[in-house]
C-alpha cells in the first residue's frame, strides 16, 4: 500500500475513496451517501416500495416534497418495473380521493407531473384533494385537475400552463402572483381567495365565482369571463381584451411598440440590466434575442423543447442555468459555467 500510494497526496486520496464508497461518515456524525445521486436513486426505489403495495402506506410517503432527480428516478423504476405502475397508480388516486394528506398529496402531484412529461400512464381521479396544500412556486404543465379542491392551499407564485381546473375551488386560497396560462378554469371558485398580482392569460374562467376575493393588481388578458360572478375592472384590477366583461379603459394616447416576429404567446419576458437587450420566450419553440433600442432580434434559436427553463443575472450579465435540455438548444456547452450573450455559441439551429 505504502509504494503504491505514498507519494500522492492524502486529500486526493479521500477524494477517491469517497468517489468508490457508497456511504461516509464525516466529523463524527450519522453516516451518509457519498453522493447525492446514489440518495436520490434509493429514495425513489423507496417511493416506488411504499406506493406499490396493496395499500399505500401514507405516513411513510409523508415527506418534504423529494427533488426532480428524485422522482426521474422514481419514473426510471416504474419504465423497468412494469407491474408496479398499476398499483402506483391505484394507490395515487387512492390518496387523492380520501382527503388532503399533508405531504403525501403534494409528492404523488410532483409524481404526476413526472409521468406526464415522461409519457408515462398517469392517474385519472375524479376529484383531488389539496386543501391547505403547500404548493408556492410549483410549476404544472398539461395535467387534468378538474374537480380540485385547492381550499386554504399555498399557491404564491405557482405557475400553472395548459392545466385543465373545470370546476374546481380555490376558496380562501392564497394565490398572490400566481401565473395561469392557457387554462380551462370554467365554472370554478375563488371566493375569499387572495389573488393579488396574479397573471391570467388566454383563460376560459367563464362562470366562475370572484366573491370577496382580492384582486388587487391582477392582470387578466386575452380571457373568457362570461357569466363571472363579483368581477369588475377598477384602479386595482386591469381586464384587457377579455370576452364577458367589461375591460378596463386604455389611457388616451396609449401606444405600444411592438417586437415582431413570434408566433405564439411569449410566455417570459426579460430586460437586460444594461437596457441592451431584451430575450423573449414563446410557445413557438423559439427563444429571441432583441435589440433594445431598434427592436430587431438579433438571433432566434428554434426548436427548443416545451417547458424549459432557464436563468438569467441582470447584474453580471450572464446566463446562469438552464434545464438540461434547454443548454442543447441554447447552443451551450455545460449547466456548470456562465456565459454572456456575446460568448454564446452557434451550435444550436439558428436564423
Amino acid at each position: 500500500m505504502q509504494s503504491a500510494y505514498g507519494n500522492i497526496n492524502r486529500e486526493t486520496l479521500k477524494k477517491d475513496l469517497r468517489t468508490a464508497t457508497f456511504i461516509i461518515r464525516e466529523h463524527e456524525k450519522e453516516f451518509c451517501f457519498a453522493h447525492t445521486s446514489l440518495q436520490e436513486y434509493f429514495l425513489a426505489r423507496y417511493i416506488i416500495d411504499k406506493l406499490s403495495l396493496s395499500e399505500a402506506d401514507k405516513k411513510g410517503l409523508a415527506m418534504p416534497m423529494p427533488s426532480n432527480e428524485t422522482l426521474d428516478f422514481a419514473v426510471r423504476v416504474l419504465e423497468t418495473e412494469r407491474r408496479k405502475v398499476f398499483a402506483c397508480l391505484k394507490n395515487m388516486v387512492s390518496i387523492f380521493e380520501g382527503g388532503y394528506e399533508r405531504q403525501a398529496t403534494e409528492l404523488c402531484l410532483g409524481l404526476w407531473q413526472r409521468l406526464h412529461d415522461n409519457n408515462m400512464e398517469t392517474p385519472a381521479p375524479p376529484v383531488i384533494h389539496l386543501e391547505g396544500a403547500e404548493l408556492s412556486g410549483m410549476e404544472i404543465h398539461g395535467l387534468n385537475l378538474s374537480r380540485a379542491l385547492f381550499d386554504n392551499a399555498d399557491l404564491k407564485e405557482i405557475s400553472l400552463r395548459h392545466v385543465r381546473l373545470t370546476s374546481s375551488s380555490f376558496k380562501s386560497a392564497d394565490l398572490h402572483n400566481a401565473e395561469f396560462l392557457n387554462c380551462m378554469i370554467k365554472g370554478s371558485e375563488f371566493i375569499g381567495a387572495s389573488v393579488q398580482g396574479s397573471i391570467w392569460k388566454d383563460n376560459d374562467v367563464s362562470h366562475s365565482n370572484w366573491k370577496d376575493a382580492n384582486l388587487y393588481l391582477a392582470d387578466l388578458v386575452r380571457c373568457d369571463l362570461t357569466e363571472g360572478t363579483d368581477m369588475k375592472a377598477g384602479d386595482d384590477l386591469n381586464i384587457f381584451l377579455c370576452k364577458g366583461i367589461e375591460n378596463s379603459r386604455m389611457p388616451e394616447g396609449f401606444n405600444i411598440d411592438a417586437f415582431t416576429g413570434h408566433s405564439s404567446s411569449v410566455y417570459s419576458c426579460v430586460l437586460t440590466s444594461d437596457n441592451k437587450y431584451i430575450i423573449s420566450g414563446s410557445g413557438d419553440n423559439t427563444l429571441k434575442i432583441w435589440e433594445m433600442e431598434t427592436g430587431k432580434c438579433i438571433r432566434t434559436l428554434v426548436l427548443l423543447p416545451g417547458f424549459e427553463t432557464a436563468s438569467w443575472d441582470g447584474k453580471r450579465q450572464k446566463l446562469l442555468h438552464a434545464s438540461p435540455s434547454a443548454w442543447r438548444w441554447l447552443g451551450l456547452n455545460s449547466g456548470l459555467k456562465r456565459y454572456p450573450i456575446e460568448a454564446m455559441e452557434e451550435t444550436a439551429t439558428t436564423f
